[in-house]
């Protein structure tokens, strides 16, 4: 039902010589929460009297994101399957939206930096342990996106060039990640920087950290 509201900004953008872009995502271990102003608190019962009933995230592992949010399922092989299905319709609604360019979020601590992530992914089948099992579940999100985004659009992905964190991704690492996703059709990448680690103090969160 959002696509048809969606259309009329894409070509309102296209008309005026801008290019529409979308980003899609998934947030994983970091879903049930409040908005920005509340720091992003974690919903609780209380909040379903409000109209903001608490649910589980999913996640790599089931390893919550800070002391008091709620540890997520940890996705089974066929829940896996069905995400990667997910993204898939969300970018062919992207592409009947009229967007240009698509972008899949895998930073910030969403489900694809979950991933990634030696502190939230402890998996111990193909899609964990070491830099290319946990790459594998978003690089075949990244395929199942390339599949029906048309060659001619851009496809981006957003990554975490690191996470502020000895223990977590690396610059070295996030090279390795890059280099992944130019293999399987990716064409340009936007690097950014931060995870919710538990226990770790960031630097001062102000513009441009």
């Amino acid at each position: 039902k959002h696509v048809p509201m969606y259309r009329r900004i894409t070509e309102f953008i296209n008309k005026n010589k801008s290019i529409a872009a979308m980003q899609i995502g998934h947030s994983g271990r970091k879903a049930a929460c409040g908005p920005p102003w509340t720091n992003f608190q974690p919903l609780t019962a209380s909040d379903a009297g409000k109209g903001m009933p608490p649910w589980q995230g999913v996640s790599a592992s089931a390893v919550a994101h800070r002391a008091d949010a709620q540890a997520p399922h940890a996705l089974t092989v066929t829940e896996i399957r069905e995400v990667i299905d997910a993204w898939r319709e969300a970018a062919l609604r992207t592409l009947d939206a009229g967007f240009e360019m698509v972008e899949i979020h895998g930073a910030h601590g969403y489900l694809l930096s979950q991933f990634l992530s030696p502190i939230s992914n402890l998996r111990q089948d193909r899609y964990g342990g070491d830099l290319q099992g946990r790459m594998a579940f978003p690089l075949e999100v990244a395929r199942a996106v390339r599949a029906v985004w048309p060659r001619h659009k851009a496809l981006g992905v957003r990554l975490n060039a690191t996470e502020l964190d000895e223990r977590a991704i690396t610059i070295d690492q996030a090279l390795e990640h890059v280099r992944a996703f130019k293999a399987v059709g990716v064409d340009c990448v936007t690097m950014s920087a931060g995870n919710a680690v538990p226990g770790r103090t960031y630097p001062p969160l102000v513009p441009g950290y």
